[in-house]
Formats: C-alpha cells, structure tokens, sequence
C-alpha cells in the first residue's frame, strides 16, 4: 500500500513535472499534488492546505530559489523543499543547504529523488517532534518553576556547601534581595549555636539517607533579626553533582507563642504554689483562732459557769447546763445547721428548739424562761407548722435530735 504524498511543485515545464511525478509515483509514494508557478501562489497555497513536501525548479527564472525559501520559512509549520536542476554548481548546492533545503537532485540524477524525499520526510518529523518535546519540557519546567517561585514555603538547593537556588520565600525570610545570597556559603544564615547540627543533617543527606523527623533550627537574617526555621531535606542531583534540597517553613510565630505558652505556664505554676502558700496559712489561722476561742472558754467562761451553777436555783440550773453544752459546741455544726435550715423560725422559737434537743420537758423549758406551759405549747405548734411536720407523725423532739446525729 502506497503512502499519500501530498507536494507542492513549483515549476512551469510541463515535461519536469512529469518526469517528478513518474519518478515519485513508481516508488512506495502515491503523489496528490498541486502547481503553482510564483511566490504568491506557493504562498498561496501553504495557507490554504497541509502539505508534506515542496519541489521547486532550481533553474526557473521567473521564481527565486531562495525566496521560495524564506516563503516556506514563514510558514507557522515546516514543510522540507527540495530543489530539482538541470545542472548546478556544487556553491550553489550548498548556499540552498546553507538557506534550509532539505535536498538537492540534478536530472541526470533524477533516481535519487524518492530516497532524498523519504529521508527529508524522516528528518523533518524528527525535528518536529524534538521541537514538540522541547517545547512540551519548557512548560512543564515553567509550572513546575512557577510552582517553586510561588511557594508558601523557602526552598534552597545546597552543594558543595554553598546556596546554588533560593526561591523568593526563602529571600523574603532571609531579609535579602534577588541573587544576594546565591553562591554564598550557607553556613553563614545559621545562627552559630546551630551550626554543627546542620552540617551533621546536611552530611547525612548528602550521604542519601532520609530524616527521620524535620530539624528547627535558627537562621539570622540579613536584617540581624534571628528568625526559628523548620528543615526538610532530600538528597537530590543538581547539575550532575551531588546536592540537598531543602524546604524551609518559618516558625518564628509559632515558637515566639510557644515561650509565651512556657512563661504563662510557669507563672500560673508559680501563683498556685503563692496560693496554696496563702490557703496553707489561712487554714493556720483558722485552726490558731479555734484553739484560742476553746482555751478561752475552757479556762474563763466554762469555770465561771460553775460558780453560778452552785447558787443557782434548780431552774436556773437547768438552763445554766444548757448554756454549758452551747459553749462547748460553740463551733458545732448544729447550731449553724439550726441558722441556715431553721431561718424562718423566730428567736425565741429558734430557743425553744435548743431546749426541746436538750431534752427539756415543756415544764422545765416554762421555768427556764419564765413563761407559761401553754405559750410553750404554742411555739411547739409554730414550730412545727414551720418546719413542715404537721400531720406526719413525726415527733419534734425525735427531728431535732436526727438533725444532730446528722451534723456528726
């Protein structure tokens, strides 16, 4: 099966354009062509159709060799011309090389013209795709530099221990301008305390292996400023040699926050201890005020009340080992108990319910306060009412007590 040629021939000797066409169509080529016998018709011609090839008279006067030449030239797509002679000098031949012919045959020569055609096709579809392939690299290196040259993060390229590539996050971190620091030793950004660990990391990746974790580490800037710096790292060729790539995360902010963190931690440690201090002492006074109040009841208040007990009356006395038991249990959780569940009961109420506890009859509580059995009887039932044991069945002597026990 024969291949389409699809040719332009440029010529206006209807004997030469059949001589092209027997030549061409007794081998693997099945030529589709078209004539044109100027410059504007070639011109012509190439924008109106795709065209695999182009032959053109050498030593027809009316068309310029090499302006057919420049014509095919101007063409966005490159179709390969060949230039057929009825005889040419060999300067000749090669000023039409020289200019971009694809091919030169003389007619006493005129079987070559199929394998000078076949090997123009080959070469152009060569140099068609190279430059497909070229151009195809040419922008995936420009994403893949747009993506490098717009990153969040610093990326530089260490070999041989001096900064070869530096994107411009890395500059605007550095605090330094385009081409400032490149072919610089990069040793000279690490803060001196640090040194000695990036040069162990820089060695071990040039040495191929991998780090296990990222290194924080302090880089001072052309500005002076000292700025915390996350590194990661992986052995890469640059220029056929051996070199690290590195990308470089500012922390300065999360690090400054993080010993802002620190402090505020240690200073809360620090105002607790102060506090437990203060609620150690207090707790020390507390005590220190108990014991007092104790000693001054047991060794002033509690003698004296003996004294009067011996003189009192036996209702008196009643009373007075009342007031006894009330002065020792001063602190008691009963009588706060009494103020805080008993705050609608009045005084005198609040009286009645110490004695009924104690254990006094409603007898020795009217002589104890010099007032009648009945009165007393009434402030049982207010207190009762009060208190929410009315109907229950429940004794008031027996409440009052249970409240106690409850209070131990």
């Amino acid at each position: 099966m024969k291949v389409v040629l699809r040719m332009i021939i440029v010529d206006d000797v209807p004997e030469n354009i059949d001589l092209i066409l027997s030549k061409l169509g007794h081998t693997a080529f099945d030529p589709q062509h078209k004539v044109v016998r100027s410059l504007k018709g070639l011109k012509s011609a190439l924008e109106n159709n795709l065209w695999d090839i182009v032959t053109c008279n050498y030593n027809n006067g009316k068309v310029d060799p090499l302006k057919v030449l420049q014509t095919t030239k101007s063409m966005d797509f490159e179709v390969p011309v060949i230039f057929i002679a009825d005889e040419a000098t060999e300067e000749e031949i090669v000023e039409t090389i020289i200019e971009g012919a694809r091919g030169f045959v003389t007619k006493n020569k005129i079987s070559r013209l199929a394998p000078v055609v076949n090997r123009a096709l080959r070469e152009t579809a060569i140099r068609i795709s190279a430059r497909e392939a070229y151009k195809s690299l040419q922008e995936s290196e420009n994403r893949y530099r747009s993506i490098i040259e717009n990153a969040s993060q610093g990326i530089a390229i260490i070999q041989d221990g001096f900064l070869r590539y530096a994107n411009p996050r890395l500059l605007e971190i550095a605090g330094a301008n385009d081409g400032e620091l490149v072919d610089e030793p990069f040793i000279k950004l690490i803060y001196d305390e640090d040194r000695s660990d990036f040069n162990h990391l820089y060695l071990d990746l040039l040495r191929g292996q991998e780090m296990d974790d990222h290194l924080d580490m302090r880089l001072k800037s052309t500005d002076k400023n000292v700025k915390w710096l996350r590194y990661n790292g992986v052995n890469i060729n640059w220029n056929a040699k051996p070199a690290v790539l590195f990308f470089i995360k500012d922390i300065t902010e999360q690090r400054i926050a993080e010993e802002k963190a620190k402090k505020s931690s240690k200073l809360i440690e620090h105002k607790s201890i102060a506090l437990q201090e203060i609620l150690g002492q207090i707790q020390e006074d507390k005590d220190s005020i108990k014991k007092s109040i104790y000693e001054n009841i047991e060794q002033a208040v509690i003698p004296t009340l003996h004294r009067l007990k011996e003189i009192a009356t036996p209702s008196q006395l009643k009373l007075f080992e009342v007031l006894e038991k009330d002065l020792r249990k001063i602190a008691s959780p009963f009588i706060i108990d009494i103020e805080d569940d008993f705050s609608k009961l009045s005084p005198r109420e609040l009286e009645v319910c110490r004695l009924i506890k104690n254990g006094m009859t409603s007898k020795e509580i009217a002589q104890a306060l010099g007032i009648s059995p009945m009165t007393v009887h009434k402030h049982r039932e207010l207190i009762r009412r009060k208190l929410g044991l009315v109907n229950n069945g429940m004794n008031l002597n027996s409440y009052l007590k249970n409240k106690m026990e409850e209070q131990k």
